[in-house]
C-alpha cells in the first residue's frame, strides 16, 4: 500500500473542492470517535490546535513538491518524493476528486469541508489498483491538543494480474502538540501526530505507529518515527529525516 506523502504525511485543507457529486455519501460516517469541532474559527491560530500546520497551497491543482528524505534505524536508505497536484476528476462515484501523481502511481484523494478532512480514495500504479473502501482512509486536519479520533473500518482491496486480495484497516489519529525539532534540513516548529494503523491479512495482524512531525506553516512532513509490530515477524522501528526540500520551486525556510 503506497499512499503519498501529500495525502497522510500533511495535515492541510484541499482548495476549490466542491460537493462530493455522484455518491453523496458523508465521509463524516468513516468517523467514529473524536469531537464534533462544531465552532473552529476560534483554533485557528492557536498554538494548541492542528490548524497551525495547514497549507492549502500543498492541494492547488498544478502544485508540487520536491523532497529528498533519509531512513535510519532497521533499515537505512534515502529516497526523494516529486508529487504533483491535478484534477478535479470523477472516480468510484464520488465528483470533484484531487490527484496525486508520481512517476507512474495515480492516488486520489476527497476533500469534506464539513468535517475537514481529507481521505484517501485509491490508487493506480500501472496495472495494480488499490481502493479502500467504504470512504477512503481519512485524517481530520483540524484537532485539538490532546484529542484522538478513531475511525471506522477500512476494507482494502488489491487488484493486480495475479488476482485480487482483501484485508481490513483499522486506524487511529491523535495529535499530541507543538515542538521545536533540528533536523539536517534545519530548525522547524512542528505538530506532533500519532497515526495508527492496524491491519489483518491472511490471519495475521501487523500494527505500526507513525509518529509524524509535521512542518508548522509548510504541511510538509519532516520527520517520522515508524514502529511496526507483527503477530508472525519481529518488531523493527525507523527514523525518516527530510534533507531538503522545496514547494512549487522555493525552498522550505527554516527558523
Amino acid at each position: 500500500m503506497k499512499v503519498p506523502l501529500l495525502a497522510l504525511s500533511t495535515i492541510i485543507v484541499l482548495s476549490g473542492c466542491g460537493s462530493d457529486g455522484n455518491n453523496n455519501e458523508d465521509l463524516s460516517d468513516n468517523i467514529s470517535g473524536g469531537s464534533s469541532n462544531e465552532d473552529l474559527s476560534d483554533n485557528i491560530s492557536s498554538n494548541n490546535n492542528s490548524l497551525a500546520c495547514y497549507n492549502p497551497t500543498l492541494h492547488e491543482v498544478g502544485s508540487f513538491v520536491d523532497l529528498s528524505y533519509q531512513v535510519s534505524g532497521d533499515a537505512s536508505f534515502g529516497y526523494d518524493v516529486n508529487e504533483m497536484v491535478g484534477g478535479p476528476v470523477s472516480y468510484n462515484g464520488y465528483n470533484d476528486v484531487l490527484t496525486i501523481s508520481e512517476g507512474s502511481s495515480t492516488v486520489y484523494l476527497k476533500h469534506d469541508e464539513d468535517e475537514q478532512s481529507v481521505a484517501t480514495l485509491g490508487e493506480v500504479d500501472y496495472d495494480f489498483k488499490t481502493t479502500y473502501e467504504p470512504n477512503g482512509i481519512t485524517l481530520n486536519y483540524n484537532l485539538n491538543e490532546g484529542e484522538k479520533i478513531d475511525y471506522s473500518p477500512v476494507t482494502v482491496t488489491e487488484t493486480s494480474e495475479d488476482g485480487v486480495m482483501t484485508y481490513t484497516l483499522d486506524s487511529s489519529f491523535k495529535y499530541l502538540g507543538r515542538e521545536q525539532i533540528t533536523i539536517p534540513s534545519g530548525t522547524f516548529d512542528v505538530c506532533v501526530f500519532e497515526h495508527q494503523i492496524e491491519s489483518i491479512q491472511s490471519g495475521a495482524t501487523s500494527n505500526t505507529l507513525f509518529t509524524r512531525y509535521t512542518g508548522v506553516g509548510n504541511g510538509i512532513m519532516l520527520k517520522e518515527i515508524t514502529k511496526v509490530t507483527s503477530s508472525t515477524l519481529s518488531t523493527t522501528s525507523m527514523t525518516t529525516v527530510l534533507l531538503s526540500g522545496s514547494i512549487n520551486g522555493e525552498a522550505l525556510t527554516s527558523l
